[in-house]
């Protein structure tokens, strides 16, 4: 049986009151006695004694917990800023409740009403464009923030990383080294890949280049399927590229194996960028040039941002965009007029 503040009240010979003003931390302001609080804090820790949050965000209404659903728990990237987002929120007395949507739409529903029971004060939605989630949130009257995409309701704020900017660099970078002939490789027809498009479009808008958009192999939905597209692709195009931008770097692992199986030497006679910079992309060979994904700031940012609405601090600002930064390594460089 769970231990009450009274069970504590009547080992300490003490009211209910004066427990609760210790255990909430509001002892000063009662004026509780030194000897007293810490015989209190002495029998809490004997007794095992641990609050009640439902009953005491009932009776303040406040619960001092942040809803967090993320899309896929198992993206590297999600866990990188869920950690993040975790971290800060803790320094600042919060707590997360975690929730898979895991691409369930009728999950929706059943996600808002287990938020609401836990009579969470906001909601953080990581990586969820809209399957539902969002308009159920909002519904329910739950304050919510978009991490790492922005919603399709254009009044709930986000925290990002600038897709468009990132690209953009990453492509620049490949003109730079004198690149005119670089090709795109499509992600997921969600809104992160259609910025990271236009990145790589505006970058490429000089009348002596030539956009190559591999759109198509967007279909291949895992990386084998991508691997042997990009290894037909690679091994009978007439008028390859001398370069390559990709959505993200798990796309430039296939990449560069499919280059090498179909001949092409990387950088020499293919470079490749890929956008995220995994850990592991500093460990193959050749190692990948990326964009880094600035994961923690975004996060920081997320949690500063929810606690400004679920505080009732004034409204948090429409989105913060965070730009990425290139992170140049093995896998480009210059064009040497002899891509196969």
């Amino acid at each position: 049986m769970a231990v009450t503040l009274q069970d504590i009240a009547k080992r300490a010979k003490v009211s209910t009151s004066t427990v609760s003003s210790v255990v909430n931390k509001k002892h000063r302001v009662i004026r509780v006695g030194e000897p007293t609080r810490k015989r209190i804090i002495k029998l809490v820790e004997e007794m095992g004694y641990t609050p009640n949050i439902s009953a005491r965000a009932l009776r303040i209404n406040k619960s001092n917990l942040i809803g967090v659903i993320v899309s896929h728990m198992e993206e590297y990237t999600h866990g990188r800023i869920i950690a993040a987002i975790e971290n800060e929120l803790s320094q600042h007395g919060y707590h997360c409740l975690f929730s898979a949507i895991e691409d369930r739409p009728e999950a929706a529903q059943f996600y808002s009403g287990l938020l609401n029971s836990y009579r969470v004060d906001a909601a953080i939605m990581v990586g969820i464009d809209d399957n539902g989630i969002v308009s159920a949130l909002t519904d329910s009257g739950f304050n919510t923030l978009s991490v790492c995409m922005q919603a399709k309701n254009k009044e709930i704020p986000y925290a990002d990383v600038d897709n468009e900017h990132g690209t953009y660099v990453a492509t620049n970078h490949l003109i730079e080294l004198g690149h005119r002939k670089i090709a795109y490789i499509d992600g997921a027809m969600q809104l992160h890949n259609k910025l990271r498009r236009k990145g790589y479009q505006r970058a490429m808008a000089g009348s002596s280049l030539e956009k190559i958009l591999l759109s198509e192999l967007q279909e291949n939905t895992s990386l084998q399927e991508l691997y042997l597209a990009l290894k037909k692709y690679f091994s009978s195009a007439a008028d390859l590229p001398s370069a390559v931008v990709c959505f993200n770097d798990t796309q430039a692992f296939g990449v560069l194996k499919a280059a090498k199986a179909a001949g092409l030497k990387v950088p020499e006679d293919l470079s490749v960028v890929g956008f995220d910079d995994l850990p592991w992309s500093a460990f193959s060979d050749p190692s990948i040039t990326t964009v880094a994904f600035p994961w923690e700031q975004i996060g920081q940012n997320a949690a500063r941002m929810i606690l400004e609405i679920a505080r009732g601090n004034g409204s948090a600002p429409e989105g913060i965009l965070v730009r990425p930064r290139l992170v140049e390594r093995e896998s480009t460089g210059p064009f040497n007029g002899n891509n196969k």
